[in-house]
Parts: structure tokens; sequence; C-alpha cells
């Protein structure tokens, strides 16, 4: 779980960043190069390791087609319309969104097979937290259209492209525990996750036109952007997804929007005391969520419950 958390504390440094040097056409062009990295580094290792006749790193396991093409799209779509959004929504309002969703996301699919009385404390809370999160990314998307009197369509655009990309995230959560649980290597997930989704990334730009007639040197300056940004941070995500139950996952990326939000204020040097309240009480829930079983567990011991 502490390897999740590293790279939820390292992507909301990303989306700061992002949401303040990319615009629509720009965002997808770093979309596709940040895939495109990303399957290139997870490639790396099974290679050099097959020139030098050494065993795979891989441990053998195998997924479905189905689970193969279910992991590339939700990729995909998770990232491309998260980075869309910022072109219409404030990155906390995004944020905000995107992990309320997820929780859902999670939440439902994982209560059809849980069982044990430890599964409705865990439900409770993911509700919780998804309802917190939403109240968040109302406050703040209600502070941008007071402030600068953003299109109330464009928001919508944007709350809805946020609502993809937490959907299609709790997706990549949920399939990458199962695939783990399966046998299947974080390795063996980033290649065909990040290849995939480099191949769809490619599509829309083409389609989009996005990177006609861009010169050398921007395409250089994104790539360094997507890689800081979002390939290394998912990379280690994915290491640590594979590894982590998908629930508790899931709670520990849910304090995306108070990163996003201190990295944002110390990056304005403006604070708002409301919002910064509500973050901090998204922090405390969450930290309650993941204390929770435990707290359950020892009681139990002790006879007490």
């Amino acid at each position: 779980m502490l390897v999740v958390a590293l790279a939820t504390v390292w992507q909301a440094g990303g989306a700061v960043l992002l949401a303040h040097v990319s615009g629509p056409a720009s965002s997808l062009r770093i979309a596709f190069l940040a895939f495109s990295v990303a399957g290139l580094l997870s490639w790396l290792p099974q290679a050099w390791r097959r020139g030098r006749g050494r065993a795979p790193i891989d441990r053998g396991g195998e997924g479905s087609v189905r689970t193969r093409v279910s992991l590339v799209v939700v990729t995909a779509g998770a990232f491309l319309a998260f980075y869309a959004a910022l072109a219409w929504v404030p990155v906390e309002a995004a944020s905000a969104v995107e992990v309320a969703a997820g929780l859902v996301t999670v939440l439902v699919i994982t209560s059809r097979g849980e069982r044990v009385t430890r599964a409705g404390l865990w439900r409770a809370s993911a509700a919780s937290g998804a309802v917190l999160v939403c109240a968040i990314a109302t406050v703040t998307v209600l502070g941008r259209d007071v402030h600068s009197g953003a299109a109330a369509g464009g928001v919508a655009v944007g709350i809805g492209l946020a609502l993809i990309a937490g959907a299609c995230g709790g997706g990549v959560v949920l399939v990458s525990s199962a695939s783990g649980a399966r046998g299947l290597s974080a390795g063996q997930l980033a290649r065909e996750r990040f290849s995939g989704a480099a191949f769809i990334a490619a599509v829309v730009v083409l389609v989009t036109a996005s990177g006609a007639g861009v010169p050398a040197a921007v395409w250089g300056e994104e790539a360094l952007v997507a890689v800081v940004s979002i390939s290394l941070p998912v990379l280690l995500l994915q290491w640590g997804l594979v590894r982590a139950e998908p629930v508790g996952s899931e709670l520990v990326l849910a304090s995306l929007p108070a990163l996003v939000h201190l990295g944002e204020s110390a990056r304005s040097h403006r604070w708002d005391p409301l919002l910064g309240s509500l973050m901090g009480l998204l922090v405390l829930t969450v930290l309650a969520a993941q204390a929770a079983p435990f707290a359950l567990h020892a009681r139990r011991g002790r006879g007490i419950a």
C-alpha cells in the first residue's frame, strides 16, 4: 500500500503541472507520449534479461483476451478523459470527481462478492468518502463559476469527462488486482496496458489532427512533461496495484484531490480556508477508512466485538 501512496503523491504533482502547461490538443499528445514511454520502459527489463540469456521476470500467469482488452480500454479512457477534463474545470474539481467515481465503481463491483462483516465496514467507509469527494468537487466548481464566469456547458463537459475517467480508473484498480491474484506480474500488465493505450491515443491524435504542424521542439518538451508527470508515476502505481487490495488502493487514491489542492495552493501562493478544511476532512476520512479494519480486528481479538 505504501507504493500506491507514493505513486498517488507523484500523480498529484503531475496533475498540477499538466493543468498549467497543456490545453486540449497538447493533452492528447502528452497522453500518447506518456503511454508510449511507459510501454517502452516496461519492455526494457524483459528484453535485457532475454538478451543476456536469463530467465524472464514474469511469473508466467496469463489473462484472458477479454481481461487484456478491458485493461487497455479503461487505461486509455482514464487518462484521456481526465486530461481533457482539465481544459474545462479546475484540476481540484476534476481529481475530486474522478476519485469519487472510482470509489463508487470499486464499491459496487467488489460488494457483490464480499461475505464477511469487514466488508460492510469497507463499503460504508468507501461510500462516505465518495459523498465527501463529490461535495468538495461541487464547492470547487461553484467557486470557478463565481470568479471566472465559466460557461455551465463547459463545466458539465468537464465533470462528465472526469466521471468517465474515474469509472475507468476504478476498472484499472479492479482488473490489476484480480490479474495479480491470477499470477500476472506488474511488468506484464504494464506492457499490455500502455502499449495498447498508446495505440488508442495515437488514433485519437491522428483523427483530431492534434499533432499536425507541431514543431519538433514542442514534441520534445511535451515528452519530458509526459515522462515525469505520467509515465514514471503510473508504472510505480501499477507495481503497487497488483500487490494491494482494490478497495484499499482506491481509498488511498481518494486522497488525490487533497494533494492536488495542496500543490495548487503552493503554486499560486493562495489558500482557501473552506476548501482546505474540506480537503483535510477528506484525508481524515481516508485514514479512518484505512485504519478501521485493523481496529475492528483488535477489538475482536480482545473479545469485545
